[in-house]
């Protein structure tokens, strides 16, 4: 029932497209077919210890930039690092928690206005094949006791359905640009867990439901071969 439940969010848009107004444009791509190649590779702080790193590399076929279909091959990862403060105020990485999500997903775009620099776009996306991952590690500092909770670790799979509207915006007349979505989703995930106590004692939470609606922003550079 949950896979049906994505196949609906993602065949919404198109089932509910009708014709839209179009700025005049005389390119190649509004006459047919075209192809354009997607990704990203990002490293950053959010905040003081938090780290994110994501990348991706897709491709996408675009008719007359009022309809495309994509599909990507993803990495997410997050690091929190939680920090050790020695009697001298001095700042030293105790132990990081690392929480890694990969997967493909697919998305369709309908394109309701379009000038030469850019399309205005709703979206449907869904995110397959997940593999969700957390674990920690620890630096071994001297003046820290060894916290056995360290050695949780927790691993599942996900699928994510979701809807979204977003912009693709062209460098000068180049054929390279920017895609920038804001999506809202349901995430579906089961998920095993090893949890450490403090007194080293070790037990299993296995097939854990983590569904969670979420919402998130989506950023691809991209080349368009046919524009």
């Amino acid at each position: 029932m949950k896979h049906y439940t994505a196949l609906f969010f993602l065949l919404l848009p198109i089932l509910a497209c009708r014709p839209s107004v179009y700025g005049q444009r005389t390119d190649s791509t509004a006459h047919g077919l075209s192809f354009a190649v997607r990704g990203k590779f990002l490293t950053y702080a959010i905040i003081e210890d938090i780290y994110l790193h994501t990348y991706n590399i897709g491709a996408e076929l675009i008719w007359k930039e009022r309809h495309s279909v994509g599909i990507d091959a993803n990495v997410f990862r997050w690091r929190f690092q939680t920090d050790f403060y020695g009697p001298d105020n001095s700042e030293d990485a105790m132990y990081d928690q690392f929480e890694k999500r990969s997967y493909l997903s697919v998305d369709y775009k309908f394109g309701f206005l379009r000038r030469k620099q850019f399309v205005l776009y709703a979206n449907a996306l869904y995110k397959f094949g997940g593999k969700y991952r957390m674990w920690y590690r620890n630096y071994n500092i001297p003046e820290v006791p060894y916290d056995a909770t360290l050695q949780s670790t927790a691993s599942g799979t996900f699928y994510e359905p979701g809807l979204g509207v977003g912009m693709k915006y062209y460098f000068g007349n180049s054929r390279f640009g920017v895609d920038l979505s804001m999506n809202a989703v349901r995430r579906f995930e089961t998920r095993n867990e090893e949890n450490y106590s403090e007194t080293g004692e070790l037990t299993y939470v296995d097939d854990l439901n983590k569904d969670r609606n979420g919402f998130y922003v989506r950023l691809n550079f991209f080349y368009h071969f046919r524009r």
